[in-house]
């Protein structure tokens, strides 16, 4: 097939990171080639890889040179700074997230373009399948219980509703979005943009195959159900508390950081609402009952509970007034 790009519609770049992913990496390239809607270009990163992945992304450059442009970092950078390199480089309109360990369906950037709208980032639903491409379940969204109806700032920033691979932003929010916090994933960080902007939309059709190994950066997780709360406690209420404030610990820490390392992105609105729940979980080292954390809760009950059975939102409700307050000294 011809690898010129549609002129008379918007330009698509690719961003793919890609990290020792020779395995499976010519098949994704493979299936972005068979694109019904041809992309302007396939940028790939490759983040220092010790096996063959830069010889099969260069390949691909010599094969397709007016399609396929490959880098080469200097130093590690890790997911995220990886992917932001990778989108850096990007001139299209529009720029289409890729891992190296996928299959897109042959729509799937036609369907994107044209849900996308005046908003700043769309998504999709994915099939989950395995190492050897056998399918685990039919809806990532199902699989993963992600409220994507839900796709306020504050919504977002309680429970990341965007899969990397499976989104396309506008190249204005790439440059908008930096610099990229360390603190969070690029997906989330790119989704929580696009709140603090024009906007989410998503599609709810399957656009490519989500691929499950041994070396997933991060992968699918499914979700806890109705079995949430007795899961998430463990063997006794010492337990549960315990990792319940590590996991407040761990929330304000990145909520401080977000707001120190790319904070300047944000509108005032957003970093007010990013202020307000760091200052949410920060309250839980306190002694005394908290009032205004409770309210906090309460009138963001649904994007604070995210995923979470109502159950443990409530438990979660009922903490934010009580806490722990061992952390008192240190928070």
């Amino acid at each position: 097939m011809a690898h010129e790009p549609d002129a008379d519609r918007p330009l698509v770049s690719v961003a793919l990171a890609a990290y020792n992913g020779e395995r499976f990496l010519p098949q994704q390239l493979d299936s972005i080639l068979q694109q019904t809607y041809r992309p302007l270009e396939i940028v790939a990163s490759d983040d220092c890889s010790a096996d063959a992945t830069w010889t099969i992304l260069c390949d691909y450059a010599r094969r397709y040179p007016r399609l396929v442009r490959c880098a080469r970092n200097a130093s590690n950078l890790g997911c995220t700074g990886n992917f932001a390199k990778a989108m850096s480089l990007c001139t299209g309109a529009f720029v289409a997230l890729s891992d190296q360990d996928d299959l897109w369906h042959p729509g799937k950037i036609e369907r994107l373009v044209a849900a996308i709208g005046d908003a700043d980032l769309v998504h999709s639903d994915a099939r989950i399948v395995d190492e050897n491409g056998e399918l685990v379940h039919s809806s990532l969204r199902r699989y993963s219980a992600l409220p994507v109806t839900r796709r306020g700032f504050g919504d977002v920033l309680a429970c990341n509703i965007v899969t990397g691979c499976t989104a396309m932003v506008r190249r204005s929010l790439v440059r908008r979005a930096q610099p990229f916090p360390g603190s969070i994933p690029h997906d989330m960080w790119l989704a929580l943009a696009a709140a603090d902007g024009k906007g989410i939309r998503y599609v709810k059709d399957p656009l490519l195959d989500y691929r499950q190994h041994d070396a997933n950066a991060i992968g699918a997780h499914a979700a806890e159900g109705a079995r949430g709360l007795r899961v998430a406690a463990g063997t006794t209420w010492t337990g549960f508390l315990a990792r319940q404030q590590e996991l407040y610990r761990r929330n304000r820490d990145n909520l401080r950081r977000i707001a120190q390392e790319s904070g300047a992105a944000l509108t005032p609105a957003g970093f007010a609402h990013l202020r307000d729940q760091t200052e949410y979980y920060s309250s839980y080292f306190e002694k005394r009952l908290r009032l205004r954390a409770f309210l906090y809760y309460a009138r963001h009950f649904r994007s604070m509970r995210g995923k979470k059975t109502v159950l443990r939102g409530v438990v979660d409700l009922v903490l934010s007034l009580v806490g722990e307050g061992s952390e008192r000294g240190r928070a």
